[in-house]
């Protein structure tokens, strides 16, 4: 003991001093780690899941106790029904396991009224069982203890005290005295309890208590008042101390123990102790200076997170470290069992705008670290609520769990594999390895532009690059409004039947319904059917069926009459209404309810609804007369709502297994498509109900306008609240409070809500608002939020909106400097750098949300900032989901060809505009692709609804001349950009390569809505994920092309493709296409990328296939493996840019730097390499500006110097800033020798084709 005493003031004085002695006994400077510049682990080595899910929140707690069991399947877990508060003394926390081997399947265990959000009910797996949890809980006046056995799901022991940690054995746990803690730092005790010593500076009866896990038998070990006489800096009587942080060693022998002390509600002062764990005996100082988290080495060695950084101290009662092993942040770290004391785990709070909490993994020996997640946390998780992410690790050290809140979901948890990581994989080299660029000093390594890159080049960067961006979007898929609760919804999933009535129509002359409406209709010889469900056919390519079919159910709607009061207080009967909702029907719906006519609707993007209040009885029958096709009013195009490929089976229903059946390798159909293709239910609303709510914010007036249908039973005085709350994101939200006389029936409201400083949406930061409207006949609510606070709510309605503005430079709206047609996005250029999308409205009815979300991120990954809807109009999810991964979209009325049923369009295009209102990320539409007509009436419908909307009439117009233009009035084109679609290198100049980057001058600013080339799928795609009703892949070296293309064998464009070779076998097939699809969409993007002063921009055609070899004009095959064009199209895609162009026939190389930012570059650095099998030929550098929103030549290079012999080079450019930071980079392989010979070649070429045939 007197050694001890020793010990404490030597630390006394040196606390005094200032003095504490080196900081590490290492010879080398540890590691300084900067969290948010450390490099983050591939994607491929790294699998993060969500094991747990809304709409309940999950989590752990402290990341010191054994949340897996002894096999690694079952995980502990806590759930409560809500968040944001201090727990109560009658709040309840459910205790379950999380069966990872049975789909992360919840089990509950039993419940606890002892529990903080910090540590929870102190919740474990008993150490030396494989059944038995440890929990606390509340008995009476006491807290205790249970033991819990999960395989019998009974109750073994109640003990006597509540626990904080257990022996390595299992045998004994030291005790803390939650009630004290309760009122002196809340986030760590429970709630329920007075604390009897709450005014006793330091008890003697309250402490670190050790009890017998058998038995109960409990013993004082270290009291509080005995660890408060010991002196330290600052000592005040006012001081209340208390103990806690309670954790024996790894060989049970000893325990360690924060002494925290304060002098009102939180502590200021905190030293770390360890104790004898039979008696309290031989106590000894650990840390004098502060303390935060903690993990034991050994026995005799603890590692804790003070001055600074992680330092190793001794438990020899110094109080000092001996070494600092890294300096970082303050966290939460655990050593990874089974790598001999070399990684740890550890964690951040948040840091950062983004509130980022930082995951890493920490090599010792090396002093390398890699980052595992970045994880957004809201800034309403602060104070006792906050959620760390506490990383538990498996018994066997291959997984880490965490609690997080950046799903948008609350807390939940989510398991990380990192047994590649710690076995090496993540740094190749370890014992050579240098610390990771994440330092704040990192090592100089030099330079090396051939293989540096900006962009992803392969699977690897790639994946890579995508879960950087999940990270960074995480954020805006949160919703953070409460939802609401005043509508009811009643599913109409009953059995359907179905009848064509026409199968084919022969013209348009559309007969007088049958009487297949009546209830008493015997439809029992009906086919059976689900809803909802979307069909297709077509008699022959390009000539789709024009039909009628019938859909008839049965329902009861006894639920739906008998509905009870909601929250708001209404009663049931006369004060409620019910409504019959279609999701969607297309093309023209007729809708009967009990043999009455309830009216009709045309088109297929909107929901519609009729009231049958009155009309509901006990039994119903529903019938619905569906009308499609060209000759019955539908415009007709390659893609309607789904792509229509040849299958036995032509239909989609919400199971995959079950759609498209027996799809075959074959041309798509030109059609339309039919059938009630989203859900129908009964709605019940109040008297008055609301209904298309449109929103639109004036950034310069700081305001947004919000425009609402109220449709009432019977006229009267409401009250109007129109809230405007932030969505996905933590600020300010904006009011506007009205009461109003309304009318009976329909009418139109308008508010004005003020909402200054209000953030912006944006690609790169989606913030999005709630608008909500609540209707009442009393007083404003009492919150913003909430629509069920006691006030007599009628209905309520929600629409999503994001602050921004779109618009052209015109004669109307001039800006200095830009050419009339240029986009402004929130004032600033925009470029549109775009792709064509099909198929999303699939993966959505599928419910591939994980596949659905890889495809947009791969989107985001290769530089595309706009994606156009091809022919079809996505649905409001997917479009919703655009606006919070900040990706722009042009949606497609989508009818082309004859006939075009021209009429139609004014009204699609008028419920087109309304559809896609309050999508910030909706910047065009579309009426009509590769047709010709005069679209003034249809644009006039379209801006009678959205004055601001910028339109593509025609998407690929078919008018005469080489840029087309429409016959609108001039004042229309303030609002209205051309399309032309062209495909130089494929249908047209075929393998005339040097033809296809010349820059565009049309009369008018334009778009090219397409341009491609085919490619057929890697050999892997074809072999592993082609379907097994076709025919067996054909081996690669076999003399066959395969799956459904228009590449040919005998073709020039696969001899330019194969670099002047004829291929022979379907290995060679596959390289040629895809490299001459990476030629094709290289030097048109290019020439595109020069003319940012005449052509809007582009959407190369297309992006993926939905089913296997859909339409190979896709760079990503529908496994999401890319194509080699994938990569070109990142490159060209960036906003700022190094690009050459080819002149005077090969042997001049133009130097190009595009940059569509707004922002200008001074004193750029260009290095430039021409290489051929890896052998530099020529290179060169020099310094160049990059205009603001431009395209120019910065340089030309002399080629004639490489000789003829060399026919393929590979061309390198890479641009720095002033201060060498790399801005981009871009390579390109070029067959030179075709654009030294050209049209010579092409005729050797097709002289060898004419042959082989």
């Amino acid at each position: 003991m007197k050694s001890c005493i020793i010990g404490w003031v030597l630390a006394f004085v040196s606390l005094l001093v200032g003095s504490v002695g080196s900081a590490s006994a290492s010879s080398e400077t540890p590691p300084r780690l900067n969290v948010l510049k450390l490099p983050i682990a591939d994607a491929s080595l790294v699998t993060i899941r969500a094991v747990t899910r809304g709409p309940k929140f999950h989590w752990f707690g402290y990341y010191d106790k054994l949340q897996g069991d002894t096999t690694g399947r079952y995980l502990l877990a806590m759930e409560v029904d809500f968040e944001h508060r201090p727990p109560r003394p009658d709040d309840v926390v459910r205790i379950g396991m999380i069966d990872l081997a049975d789909g992360d399947r919840w089990i509950e265990l039993a419940e606890s009224r002892a529990w903080s959000w910090q540590q929870g009910c102190a919740l474990q797996w008993r150490p030396g069982s494989e059944t038995e949890i440890l929990f606390n809980d509340r008995e009476g006046d006491r807290f205790v203890c249970r033991v819990f056995d999960v395989k019998t799901r009974k109750l073994v022991r109640t003990l006597p005290m509540a626990i904080e940690y257990v022996t390595p054995d299992g045998k004994k746990a030291v005790c803390s005295d939650y009630r004290r803690i309760q009122y002196i730092r809340r986030d760590y005790g429970y709630a329920g309890l007075p604390d009897p010593n709450l005014n006793v500076m330091a008890p003697d009866d309250v402490g670190a208590w050790s009890m017998d896990m058998e038995t109960g038998e409990t013993k004082l070990l270290v009291s509080v008042e005995r660890v408060a006489k010991i002196p330290y800096p600052g000592a005040s009587p006012e001081d209340k101390h208390y103990l806690s942080h309670f954790t024996w060693n790894p060989d049970g022998t000893r325990f360690l123990m924060f002494n925290r002390w304060g002098t009102g509600e939180g502590w200021r002062g905190t030293r770390v102790f360890t104790s004898d764990g039979v008696d309290g005996g031989d106590l000894r100082l650990l840390s004098a200076r502060g303390a935060s988290h903690w993990t034991w080495r050994d026995p005799d060695h603890a590692v804790i997170s003070a001055l600074g950084g992680f330092n190793v101290y001794k438990d020899d009662g110094s109080g000092m470290p001996k070494e600092t092993l890294w300096i970082a942040p303050d966290g939460h770290a655990t050593y990874i069992p089974g790598t001999n004391h070399q990684w740890l785990v550890c964690d951040t709070y948040p840091t950062g705008p983004q509130r980022e909490q930082t995951l890493y993994l920490i090599h010792l020996p090396t002093g390398r670290a890699v980052v595992l997640g970045r994880f957004h946390s809201p800034k309403v998780y602060s104070g006792e609520w906050r959620c760390d992410l506490h990383p538990r690790v498996s018994r066997d050290g291959k997984y880490v769990v965490i609690d997080a809140t950046h799903g948008g979901n609350g807390r939940q948890q989510y398991l990380i594999d990192i047994s590649r990581v710690t076995a090496g994989e993540a740094f190749p080299s370890q014992a050579a390895a240098s610390p990771s660029h994440g330092e704040e000093n990192p090592k100089a390594s030099s330079p090396q532009a051939s293989t540096q890159s900006t962009v992803p080049r392969d699977r690897q960067e790639l994946r890579s690059r995508m879960e950087e961006i999940r990270r960074q979007y995480a954020p805006y898929l949160r919703s953070l409004p409460r939802p609401l609760s005043v509508r009811s919804r009643t599913s109409l999933e009953s059995a359907w039947r179905t009848k064509f009535e026409i199968e084919q129509a022969k013209d348009a002359n559309r007969p007088d319904p049958p009487d297949w409406h009546r209830e008493d209709l015997d439809d029992s010889s009906w086919k059976e059917t689900t809803v909802p469900e979307w069909r297709y056919r077509g008699d022959a390519y390009r000539h789709p069926v024009s039909c009628i079919l019938w859909y008839r159910t049965r329902f009861s709607a006894t639920e739906a009459k008998t509905r009870p009061k909601d929250e708001g207080g209404e009663a049931p009967g006369s004060q409620r209404r019910t409504f019959l909702v279609f999701g969607g029907v297309d093309w023209e719906a007729e809708v009967w309810l009990n043999g009455k006519r309830l009216g009709s609707h045309v088109t297929y993007q909107e929901p519609f609804r009729f009231d049958v209040t009155g009309l509901l009885k006990d039994e119903n029958t529903l019938a619905v007369r569906v009308a499609s096709g060209p000759l019955f009013g539908e415009p007709r195009a390659y893609n309607a709502i789904f792509p229509m490929p040849p299958a036995k089976q032509q239909r989609y229903v919400r199971d995959k297994s079950l759609s498209i059946v027996g799809f075959k390798n074959d041309d798509l159909f030109l059609g339309a498509g039919f059938g009630i293709h989203r859900e129908v239910y009964l709605e019940t609303t109040g008297k008055t109900c609301l209904d298309e709510i449109l929103v639109r914010a004036n950034l310069e007036k700081q305001q947004a306008t919000v425009t609402f249908q109220t449709d009432a039973a019977t006229a009267g005085r409401l009250a109007f609240d129109v809230n405007v709350l932030p969505e996905n994101f933590e600020g300010r939200a904006y009011r506007a409070h009205a009461i109003r006389e309304v009318p009976r029936g329909q009418a139109k409201q308008t508010f004005v809500v003020s909402m200054p400083n209000a953030e912006i949406w944006r690609p790169e930061a989606p913030c999005l608002y709630r608008c909500r409207v609540t209707c009442r006949a009393d007083e404003p609510l009492a919150s913003a939020d909430a629509v069920s606070d006691g006030a007599r709510v009628i209905d309520a309605e929600d629409a999503i909106f994001g602050c921004r503005s779109f618009e052209m430079v015109s004669k109307q709206h001039p800006r200095d400097g830009l050419p009339e047609g240029l986009f402004l996005l929130n004032g600033r250029p925009l470029y549109v750098r775009g792709t064509n999308i099909q198929g999303f409205n699939a993966l959505w009815y599928w419910n591939e949300m994980d596949r659905l979300t890889d495809v947009i991120l791969m989107l985001k990954a290769a530089h595309f900032n706009v994606v156009r809807a091809c022919q079809h109009v996505c649905f409001p999810e997917i479009r919703e989901l655009f606006d919070r991964y900040g990706v722009m979209s042009e949606q497609d009325q989508g009818c082309g060809r004859d006939p075009l049923n021209e009429r139609s369009l004014p009204h699609a295009g008028t419920v087109l505009a309304r559809e896609c209102y309050n999508n910030p990320g909706v910047v065009l539409l579309s009426l009509a692709n590769e047709t010709k007509f005069d679209p003034t009436k249809a644009v006039e419908a379209v801006l009678a609804v959205d004055p601001e909307r910028i339109l593509v009439p025609i998407s690929g117009n078919l008018y005469p001349g080489r840029w087309p233009q429409y016959p609108i009035p001039d004042a229309l084109w303030a609002n209205v950009i051309q399309d032309v679609h062209g495909y130089p290198g494929w249908y047209a100049r075929q393998g005339e390569l040097w033809t296809f980057g010349w820059i565009r001058q049309p009369a008018r600013f334009a778009l090219v809505g397409e341009y491609g080339a085919e490619a057929l799928d890697s050999y892997e795609t074809m072999a592993n994920h082609y379907p097994s009703h076709w025919r067996r892949t054909p081996p690669a070296d076999a003399d066959t092309l395969w799956a459904h293309v228009q590449v040919e064998k005998s073709d020039v464009r696969q001899f330019v493709g194969l670099r002047g070779r004829r291929p022979v076998n379907l290995g060679q097939y596959i390289e040629a296409s895809q490299n001459y699809q990476v030629e094709v969409v290289a030097e048109t993007s290019k020439g595109l990328r020069f003319s940012p002063r005449a052509i809007g921009g582009y959407f190369q055609f297309h992006f993926f296939d939905v089913v296997p070899a859909n339409w190979p004009k896709s760079i990503v095959s529908h496994d999401l493996t890319p194509k080699k064009a994938y990569y070109t199209m990142a490159q060209v895609n960036q906003p700022l840019v190094p690009l050459f162009q080819l002149i005077d026939r090969g042997n001049t190389m133009e130097l190009w730097v595009a940059n569509d930012l707004p922002e200008s570059r001074e004193g750029c650095h260009l290095q430039w390499n021409v290489v051929a099998e890896e052998r530099t030929l020529l290179g060169g550098e020099r310094t160049v500006d990059a205009p603001a929103a431009n395209a120019v030549v910065v340089g030309r290079v002399d080629l004639a110097a490489i000789t003829a012999s060399t026919e393929v080079v590979t061309i390198r450019l890479k641009l720095s800033d002033a201060n060498g930071a790399l801005l981009a980079t871009y390579e390109q392989e070029v067959f030179l020798r075709l654009w030294r010979e050209r049209d010579e070649l092409l005729k050797t070429a097709k002289s060898q084709v004419g042959e082989a045939e």
